[in-house]
């Protein structure tokens, strides 16, 4: 049965995050991570305007596909000391096992918590900054644009032509105000994120393993 309009929106959205719920639990701390793992886990169709559909049951990944979870907590910059700055990022490593694997997709949702006020907003942004073993040069997603969008929700695509992707990879998050915010505020912003990122093998290539058994040995 196809469903179709924006009536069975929540219901199914409110199923999703009951299943992704139920399968980590008490793994998971901050709900962004959930809304990661939930858009991550949507495959967009060709048609225009026609949003993401039905999200695919994602709790255990196939036999091509690895999922990566991180998640975690980070404040804004320190300029509290005049003519210094302190910079706070966090860093995900994680090991690309062989050739085979096409495509790295990174999705990031984060949250702001502060103190001062009862009203949501957002004043903050993550940028993303991609690094691989055997290179000291900074890896660009595909999609570069999208880096610097000013949105609480980002998803980067990560892909070589020729270059194979098996290295070890570090993704350095860090956070950025989308306006100015006096000193003494920015010391009581810290920026919460939930991380999911996704590997994915050519599904002619042959193997032996799944992807996650090959991340597992390669530990």
């Amino acid at each position: 049965m196809n469903l179709f309009g924006t009536s069975f929106s929540a219901p199914l959205l409110a199923k999703k995050f009951a299943d992704i719920d139920g399968k980590y639990g008490n793994q998971i701390k901050n709900i962004e991570t959930i809304k990661a793992i939930y858009a991550i886990s949507s495959t967009s169709t060709s048609l225009n305007c026609s949003g993401y559909g039905i999200p695919n049951r994602f709790l255990g990944c196939d036999f091509d596909h690895a999922l990566f979870l991180a998640e975690g907590s980070i404040s804004l910059s320190d300029k509290t000391e005049k003519g210094k700055t302190k910079i706070f990022s966090d860093e995900i490593f994680i090991k690309v096992p062989n050739s085979s694997i096409e495509k790295i997709t990174l999705c990031l949702v984060h949250s702001d918590d502060y103190g001062w006020s009862n009203v949501p907003s957002l004043n903050t942004f993550l940028t993303v900054e991609a690094r691989k073993t055997g290179s000291d040069s900074i890896v660009d997603p595909v999609n570069l644009e999208d880096n610097d969008k000013k949105t609480n929700v980002k998803s980067l695509h990560y892909s070589f032509e020729r270059k194979s992707m098996e290295a070890t990879w570090r993704f350095r998050i860090k956070p950025e105000l989308v306006s100015r915010l006096a000193p003494k505020h920015r010391k009581q912003v810290s920026v919460r994120y939930g991380c999911a990122i996704l590997l994915s093998r050519k599904s002619e290539q042959p193997s032996k393993y799944s992807v996650t058994k090959e991340v597992q040995m390669t530990k």
